[in-house]
């Protein structure tokens, strides 16, 4: 019943985190919570330290990330080694931990180029932050999910990415005139994150929400999006349609052979 309760809890707290309810999470939820010392849970936490994008927040992270990869390690070693499929889960939690260590160096990077910004210090100190942002963001589009894993883990990769994307943006809302490839950085990788989720979401049959997903894009402009994503867009959209052309014409030939 106690272990029912928790787990009951757990999935409060990451229905609010993936509702974003940032505050109500922080100031509610977490200080009545009866939790165990798990990784997911420590997961949710460092989530929580990051999202406002504080260097203290980073510190805070980082510990809480380390224990959550102590947790996680211990929890491995106690599952049996002829089952693969009880391994799933716990590595979809090892990517989240590195996806929160990525963050973390994300967010110091920029402060770093803030600083460098407003000190006016020399352009290679800002040049090499943005070849370090760039370097992540290009590892985050290798390390994705499988195609066939559960839509949801991807929507919760993208949504956190796309948080992380969007601070990048406004924190170099103002670098157009003195870096404009800081100013630019973060717009690509937003957009090819939304439109990889809906090619899943298509290869998956979920039409539905690969549609929805393609219609968030409408918002970019072509400077902020490049032209190959427009095009796999473009694709994505008529592969889309057509599936659900197939499968409109295959219920209608269906219902005439039974009619």
């Amino acid at each position: 019943m106690v272990s029912l309760f928790i787990a009951l809890q757990l999935l409060d707290v990451a229905c609010i985190f993936f509702g974003c309810d940032w505050a109500f999470l922080k100031e509610r939820v977490f200080p009545k919570a009866q939790l165990e010392d798990k990784s997911k849970f420590h997961i949710v936490q460092a989530y929580l330290a990051l999202h406002d994008g504080s260097i203290t927040g980073v510190t805070e992270a980082e510990n809480i990330i380390a224990s959550g990869v102590d947790l996680a390690l211990n929890h491995w070693w106690q599952l049996p080694e002829m089952s693969a499929e009880s391994h799933v889960p716990l590595l979809q939690q090892f990517q989240q931990l590195v996806e929160l260590q990525d963050s973390a160096r994300v967010l110091v990077e920029i402060g770093n180029g803030n600083n460098q910004h407003v000190g006016a210090t020399p352009l290679g100190g800002v040049q090499g932050g943005y070849v370090d942002l760039k370097d992540i963001f290009e590892t985050w589009r290798l390390r994705t999910p499988n195609e066939w894993d559960n839509l949801s883990v991807w929507n919760d990769l993208v949504q956190w990415r796309n948080h992380m994307y969007n601070t990048v943006i406004n924190s170099f809302k103002d670098f157009s005139n003195t870096n404009p490839q800081l100013h630019q950085l973060g717009y690509g990788d937003k957009a090819w994150s939304v439109n990889k989720l809906a090619h899943v979401a298509r290869k998956q049959g979920l039409y539905d929400v690969c549609l929805t997903e393609l219609n968030k894009m409408d918002g970019y402009s072509t400077m902020e999006a490049q032209a190959s994503i427009q095009f796999s867009i473009f694709a994505i959209h008529f592969e889309c349609y057509l599936g659900l052309f197939v499968i409109c014409l295959a219920n209608y030939i269906f219902g005439n052979l039974m009619s």
